[in-house]
């Protein structure tokens, strides 16, 4: 069923402005009004400059989408789903996309079957991405306009992570991050990249190892690993960060929290 949104008008202006200031771009108005997708007082409009006035009721029915991803039929595990957004559980060894090595082994082509059966007329717009080795939590909104409005929400996210040796109680670190132009690594740097800010609290050290909560107070590609990494406590068995791998890397990204951005309702998920 398609998605549709209803906004009153405020005061006098023209439709361009107001969707506009609804989180819609310029070409999402030019295509919803040539495709009859936006009505005034129930009355298809016809061009972006319509004048509408105060307490008038604006209707606006996105357009659907087109995915043409390799499907997948394994089942994803649904964490939260409503009409706008798709909260699922990643597991361990998937890419989240797809790659050279993984045209439909990937969690965004087990979506797309599940699109498929579910009627949902939409790409896949994720929202947070997760490393292969890493399993857990991944928002996927069923629309662009809907994943727009998702560079506004402030989403608390919370690991669970296994690393070498005996860490501090708390701590938060603040670096900079830098992709390593001769590898897939990302190196911690004191000039230049990327600002990181990681939060870290031990739950439990067992036999050298470190059970830790980390929160993320920004997203950058292998902060966590590279992070811990840099100040000498490695992810057990992490196969970029660590010499010494003999199993599976744990790295789960078990929860969290955020304000919908349609519905304004707060939403938290814990694993």
């Amino acid at each position: 069923m398609p998605i549709s949104f209803k906004f009153i008008a405020k005061k006098n202006e023209r439709i361009n402005s107001l969707l506009l200031k609804e989180g819609f771009s310029s070409s999402n108005i030019y295509n919803l009004i040539k495709q009859n997708h936006v009505l005034v007082n129930n009355i298809v409009i016809r061009g972006r400059n319509y004048l509408i006035h105060q307490d008038d009721v604006i209707d606006v029915t996105l357009n659907d989408e087109t995915n043409n991803l390799f499907e997948n039929e394994n089942p994803i595990n649904v964490c939260y789903e409503d009409e706008y957004i798709l909260i699922v559980n990643k597991p361990y060894g998937l890419d989240v996309e797809p790659s050279l090595y993984s045209s439909n082994n990937n969690l965004s082509s087990q979506i797309t079957h599940y699109y498929k059966i579910n009627n949902i007329k939409s790409k896949i717009h994720l929202v947070n991405r997760l490393d292969k080795y890493t399993t857990g939590l991944v928002i996927v909104a069923k629309n662009q306009f809907i994943k727009n409005k998702f560079s506004k929400t402030k989403i608390i996210k919370k690991y669970l992570c296994l690393v070498k040796g005996k860490t501090k109680e708390h701590e938060i670190i603040v670096n900079r991050i830098l992709k390593d132009p001769s590898s897939n690594k990302r190196i911690i740097v004191n000039e230049g990249g990327k600002i990181c800010k990681t939060e870290y609290r031990l739950i439990k050290y067992e036999n050298d190892n470190s059970l830790l909560e980390v929160t993320l107070h920004t997203g950058r590609t292998h902060q966590i690993r590279a992070t811990l990494a840099n100040i000498n406590h490695p992810l057990i068995n992490d196969p970029l960060y660590n010499d010494e791998v003999n199993g599976d890397m744990f790295l789960k990204a078990y929860y969290l929290k955020f304000i919908h951005p349609i519905t304004l309702n707060e939403i938290e998920i814990k694993l």
